[in-house]
């Protein structure tokens, strides 16, 4: 199952945020622990998207160059 872009692009945000807002607003231990987690997770993707993505950005402009005459 592929979910349409806009909300893959969305979810590790909301992780983020609604982990942000359990941790705030439920001091006990659980909650908390579980709001930084979920919190830290959608971080976690976030940034391995965006290396994931300078990563493939950097290996397509290489091939290109390659392929491209006069280079």
């Amino acid at each position: 199952m592929q979910l349409p872009g806009p909300v893959y692009e969305t979810l590790p945000m909301l992780y983020v945020l609604v982990g942000i807002a359990v941790a705030i607003t439920h001091p006990e231990p659980m909650p908390f622990g579980s709001g930084i987690l979920l919190a830290s997770g959608g971080l976690i993707i976030l940034v391995r998207r965006r290396r994931h993505r300078a990563r493939q950005r950097r290996r397509l402009r290489r091939q290109w160059a390659a392929n491209t005459p006069g280079a």
